[in-house]
């Protein structure tokens, strides 16, 4: 049987205050976009039917610099870079599957949108 409970919503706890307070000050915090296909290679994501303005994530500013600390664009760029070196032929599908994993593996979090579209504020909880 389904119950849906009509009644007022119990108080939440002190620790789901607290949550969502730490989560309404990190939606605060000022974001930046990310291109998830680096503009440094450009060129060869556009020869492979790549456009990389219709693929960027809205990171926290300090995310987004440490994806991109050092040389070269930093451990981000690396990431690509060794992508393109060993897969020169990749197909779109391939190149999608790669962005999947190294945002998995840098754990980005954020809508994909469109490097042109206004970003949403405030970010949902979460982002």
């Amino acid at each position: 049987m389904f119950i849906i409970p009509w009644g007022p919503r119990p108080p939440l706890l002190p620790s789901q205050q607290q949550q969502l307070a730490e989560e309404e000050e990190r939606r605060k915090r000022p974001h930046e976009k990310h291109h998830i296909f680096p503009r440094a290679f450009k060129l060869w994501f556009t020869r492979q039917g790549v456009d990389i303005e219709k693929f960027t994530m809205l990171l926290e500013v300090e995310k987004h610099r440490s994806i991109h600390r050092g040389e070269r664009g930093g451990p981000w760029n690396a990431a690509w870079d060794r992508f393109i070196q060993e897969n020169p032929r990749a197909t779109k599908e391939e190149i999608y599957r790669h962005a999947g994993q190294l945002i998995y593996e840098f754990e980005l979090l954020g809508p994909v949108v469109p490097y042109w579209r206004q970003p949403i504020r405030p970010m949902p909880p979460g982002y």
